[in-house]
């Protein structure tokens, strides 16, 4: 699948394939090696053409990075990555949690206001898990972003 960057942070890549966007390349499913440059909000890919002296990530700094062999994943760029699992979620039951919880502290307090709807808090639904989340990789050949290949 292709998709665009839509947020880089050091555990992991989201992405957007436009009419859906709970998708994740986590840092390990990345390309490998690969390392977060915090300062930049980006995720490195240290290639080498050599596979008996592979480039060490933890002696590697972003100033010491080749730009011949090092290719950046910012957000926006688009990337092409495997789906590794679809995992589901089911809300619906979250939602009847909260609403349980609202009804009996409605019972417990006689004189406590009529909350506007018995939905979900728009507050507490941030901590909602979404419906539907996807799981992808980058790390074989042919995927990453789309202008390397």
């Amino acid at each position: 699948m292709v998709g665009k960057v839509t947020k880089c942070t050091k555990s992991a890549l989201s992405v957007s394939i436009g009419f859906f966007e709970d998708i994740y390349l986590p840092s390990h499913l990345l390309s490998h090696p690969s390392i977060y440059i915090e300062s930049q909000k980006a995720w490195q890919w240290l290639y080498s053409e050599d596979e008996k002296s592979p480039i060490d990530t933890k002696v590697k700094s972003e100033l010491e990075v080749d730009p011949d062999h090092s290719y950046i994943i910012q957000k926006g760029d688009e990337v092409r990555f495997r789906v590794r699992s679809v995992d589901f979620h089911n809300a619906v039951n979250e939602s009847a949690r909260q609403n349980i919880k609202i009804k009996e502290e409605a019972k417990e307090n006689v004189h406590a206001r009529r909350r506007r709807s018995s939905s979900v808090d728009s507050t507490v639904q941030s901590s909602i898990p979404p419906c539907m989340k996807i799981i992808g990789s980058t790390n074989e050949d042919g995927l990453g972003m789309t202008s390397w290949w």
